[in-house]
């Protein structure tokens, strides 16, 4: 199995807010509205 990682880029920030508040690493995610998340991101 191939695959690539790439650094991320500005249109991945939705997707990452959802893998990180799936994980419940981040206890900052709770606290704040998907938009503010995604821009903090």
């Amino acid at each position: 199995m191939n695959f690539t990682i790439r650094k991320a880029i500005e249109s991945d920030a939705q997707e990452i807010a959802q893998i990180l508040a799936e994980l419940g690493w981040f206890a900052w995610l709770n606290s704040t509205s998907p938009e503010d998340a995604i821009a903090r991101i």
